[in-house]
């Protein structure tokens, strides 16, 4: 009687052990599916607004800029020409050398590089009010369109024609939905016999504990 004792805790100790496991699974479902979901950046497009030089130019078009991770991406912007500086001018990429500084970007034109001495860059800057995933308009504090002194255009070269900003702010366009979280799938067979066996685990042990009472 001893030994069908101890046998019967036994056996119920390792049910209610795989019954426990049972029960954390959810659990960690549940935690890595919040995780996987804040983990998700959501990145915002911020559009250039009424963006205008003191010669008269204009600089239009958007970028996106992501708060989580302090990276700017799909950099589409536009300047038009003006009495200062005569030429028009695309940027789709940033200035390496500006983006260690805050509420301030730099932009080139990829295609200029790798050396961009006496090309044209563009620089804006929102100090005092950072950007964030809230999204919302942005007052300019100041822009300036000029040409880069040396190869990286980690100076300004104040010898050429350069324009200052006017007037303008940047306003949010769209946000970008972040990846969907991915969706438990139906169990396979092989997980459905799994559920059998715990079933019939936690039948056992309602059968020992009626046997040992």
């Amino acid at each position: 009687m001893r030994n069908y004792l101890f046998g019967g805790f036994r056996k119920m100790k390792r049910s209610f052990a795989v019954i426990g496991m049972l029960f954390k699974i959810p659990t960690l479902l549940i935690f890595c599916t919040l995780f996987s979901i804040s983990a998700n950046a959501t990145p915002v497009v911020w559009n250039l607004s009424g963006v205008t030089f003191d010669d008269g130019g204009t600089a239009s078009g958007s970028f996106t800029y992501d708060e989580d991770t302090g990276i700017y991406s799909a950099i589409s912007i536009s300047t038009t020409a003006g009495s200062v500086i005569n030429t028009a001018m695309d940027y789709n990429v940033t200035n390496a050398t500006c983006l260690a500084l805050s509420e301030i970007i730099c932009f080139l034109n990829a295609a200029d590089g790798p050396d961009y001495t006496n090309d044209l860059g563009l620089t804006l800057a929102w100090v005092g009010t950072p950007l964030t995933n809230a999204g919302g308009t942005v007052a300019l504090t100041g822009a300036r369109e000029y040409h880069c002194e040396n190869a990286n255009c980690a100076t300004v070269d104040l010898t050429a024609p350069l324009r200052l900003l006017a007037t303008g702010s940047i306003t949010t366009g769209s946000v970008v939905p972040p990846p969907a979280p991915m969706v438990p799938t139906i169990p396979a067979t092989s997980e459905w016999a799994l559920i059998l066996l715990i079933m019939s685990l936690c039948l056992m042990v309602f059968t020992n504990r009626k046997r040992l009472f």
